[in-house]
This record gives C-alpha cells, sequence and structure tokens, in this order.
C-alpha cells in the first residue's frame, strides 16, 4: 500500500510540517514567489517489508505557499498509443505557472491538463489534493 502523511503545526509566519512518505510520489510546494520544491522522502511500500523505511522531511508554509499532494495516476497518465507519461517535470513546470491560484483552482489546472496530455485515457486513479495559506488579509468570507 502506498500512503502519505502530513502534520501541520501553526505557528507566527503560517505553519511548519513533517511529511512522510511510503511508495507514494513526492509531495510538492508550490511557493508564493511561483517556485516549486519537491519534498522528496525514501519511504518505502506499507506491508512489503517487515521493517518500512519512512523517511521524514521537514518544511514551511507561508502565507501564499501551497503544499500539493498526488497519487502517481497523476504522473504516470499517458495517452492510449503513447506511453511518454505526464510526469513530475511537466507537473512541476504546469505548477510554476499558475500564479496566485486558490487551491481549488490548482486542483482543477492539473486534472483539465492531466486529461488533455492523455487524452481522457486514464487506467489509474487521480487524486489531488491541495493545502493553501492564505494570503495575509485574505479570509475564506464569501467561498
Amino acid at each position: 500500500m502506498t500512503a502519505v502523511c502530513a502534520i501541520l503545526r501553526p505557528d507566527q509566519d503560517g505553519f511548519t510540517g513533517l511529511i512522510t512518505t511510503a511508495g507514494h510520489p513526492s509531495a510538492l510546494i508550490h511557493r508564493a514567489d511561483g517556485t516549486v520544491e519537491s519534498l522528496r522522502t525514501s519511504g518505502t511500500l506499507l506491508g512489503m517489508f517487515e521493517d518500512a523505511d519512512l523517511g521524514q522531511v521537514r518544511f514551511s508554509l507561508r502565507p501564499g505557499d501551497a503544499l500539493v499532494l498526488y497519487s502517481d495516476g497523476v504522473t504516470e497518465a499517458h495517452a492510449a498509443n503513447n506511453w511518454d507519461l505526464f510526469g513530475e517535470e511537466r507537473l512541476i513546470a504546469l505548477i510554476a505557472k499558475v500564479v496566485d491560484a486558490e487551491a481549488d483552482a490548482l486542483v482543477k489546472s492539473i486534472s483539465e491538463a492531466v486529461l488533455v496530455y492523455s487524452n481522457g485515457h486514464m487506467i489509474d486513479d487521480m487524486a489531488i489534493l491541495v493545502l493553501r495559506v492564505l494570503p495575509s488579509g485574505e479570509t475564506t468570507e464569501g467561498r
């Protein structure tokens, strides 16, 4: 089984976090300045080995930053007659182009790009979760 676990704790500047993965794709952070960081962990699949090695990475999220979690159905998507995968590099480039996006808009951008790239040929699930820290002064009222 693959899994990802992220623990977030509020601090004075946003959130500090700890993330670990078990055979799951690396989480990404879309920074408010448009850069994208990969939170590389080396966790092995759960249930495959008696002692699973689950690496952890500490990170911080500041106003305007977003944590992007996704299943391998995103990066392994491809067209029916083409085995060129969507891949992490293409995903990072896509996320970097999105400016000031709310979490739902980022999810929509990713899912639409994957569906277009694969011509709707999905052989695996596509799960995307984005957690975004609201920019200073922004509220959730009216949403």
